[in-house]
């Protein structure tokens, strides 16, 4: 059972909003934010919102390489 039901939404959203390229003052910031939404915490990870921040995490290595 995903209890992550109310992530899936802002991970949209903010995956939807990066379609564009990603821009430099907020790289650091998006990354993180990525990285941390993507691992979880101590109660685990969201499983419907994963797909969204795969898609954001391959998009920052193609236009990063």
């Amino acid at each position: 059972m995903d209890n992550f039901y109310n992530e899936k939404p802002f991970a949209e959203r903010l995956a939807s909003s990066f379609d564009k390229k990603i821009p430099n003052p907020i790289l650091k910031r998006y990354v993180a934010t990525v990285a941390l939404c993507y691992v979880g915490n101590n109660y685990g990870t969201s499983n419907s919102a994963a797909p969204y921040y795969e898609r954001m995490h391959k998009k920052f290595l193609i236009e990063r390489g």
